[in-house]
């Protein structure tokens, strides 16, 4: 009889043990369906805004007056995004040459960002 009873408690004990790692284990799958929920709802505003500055990072690109003048106008109402000359304008874009070449410059300041075109 003892010989069934210690039986009985192995089988109760790995039913147990069972239970315990499925639980566990419907529990991680049910963790990482929620991340990769999230991971869906990242802003794409976001990364496009880092998209459209990488072509501020390298000096070694072109833009002319016209391009300046039309970032500038483009970001002004961005609370994120400056644009300025070198010289120290930011809001009036109005003196700047159509033809003249600027390269560009990028600075961030935490989530903020800065771009400044230097006459070449």
């Amino acid at each position: 009889m003892e010989e069934l009873g210690v039986k009985a408690l192995l089988i109760g004990v790995a039913i147990f043990v069972t239970l315990l790692i499925t639980s566990i284990v419907m529990l991680e799958f049910f963790q990482i369906g929620e991340i990769y929920k999230h991971v869906g709802e990242v802003n794409p505003s976001f990364e496009e805004r880092f998209d459209k500055l990488d072509k501020f990072r390298n000096v070694n690109n072109v833009f002319t007056g016209l391009d300046v003048k039309n970032y500038i106008n483009k970001y002004k109402n961005d609370n994120n995004i400056k644009v300025c000359l070198d010289n120290g304008t930011c809001d009036d874009p109005n003196n700047i040459p159509y033809n003249e070449e600027y390269s560009p410059g990028l600075e961030s300041t935490g989530n903020k960002y800065i771009i400044t075109f230097t006459k070449k």
